[in-house]
């Protein structure tokens, strides 16, 4: 009888166990992954490293004659927002990413005979000005993708972020359209409308020889 009492118990035990574990488990990833998490969160379940790309608006410029009048200066859209690595708790962590403007509305034109550039692009990361067009007035929607490059005039288009184990490390973006008042008349770019996105997608980071 006592043989068959501990038996029970011990199977008991070990369900229990069981149990608790798959309920630990699956509230875990519950936390990284469930509802309410960002859509853009990467997580690698292996290592339990989250890759999230922030939440950036889009960048708008709409100008008409209360905003863009002579004397009334630039006019500006901006966008900010974090890429953001939390690592594992054992292991550093190393994601690469690639960052690009779509444009997805652009009419402005040219209004002076020189083709003086009326819109310029403006992009920084952690403070730093990695990416100036002085002129994307002729950029129109459905072009392809300005991808930004990681250092300014570079040619590396591949951006890394690493975290130490455990830690959680960001880049900070911004990204800035402006409309230059060249105090002529620019009536022709009344009521036109610039509207862009900045946009991140994961990459598979180079190998090193």
């Amino acid at each position: 009888m006592d043989r068959k009492n501990t038996l029970l118990l011990t199977v008991i035990a070990v369900a229990t166990l069981l149990v608790a574990v798959v309920g630990a488990t699956f509230a875990y990833f519950t936390a990284q992954t469930g509802a309410g998490a960002s859509a853009n969160v990467t997580v690698t379940t292996s290592t339990s490293d989250a890759l999230e790309y922030g939440s950036f608006g889009a960048i708008v410029i709409n100008a008409n004659q209360q905003n863009f009048a002579e004397g009334m200066g630039n006019q500006t859209g901006t966008t900010t927002g974090n890429v953001t690595l939390k690592a594992n708790a054992d292991n550093e962590a190393s994601y690469c990413y690639t960052a690009a403007i779509n444009v997805t509305s652009n009419d402005f034109v040219y209004t002076t005979e020189a083709r003086t550039p009326e819109l310029i692009f403006t992009i920084s990361k952690n403070g730093t000005a990695i990416y100036t067009d002085q002129d994307i007035t002729e950029i129109t929607a459905g072009d392809n993708a300005l991808t930004i490059p990681t250092t300014a005039g570079g040619s590396d288009l591949i951006h890394k972020i690493t975290a130490a184990a455990g830690n959680t490390v960001s880049d900070a973006w911004s990204a800035t359209v402006t409309l230059v008042n060249l105090d002529s008349d620019q009536q022709e770019n009344t009521n036109k409308q610039f509207v862009g996105t900045l946009n991140f997608a994961t990459t598979e980071c180079p190998t090193t020889p």
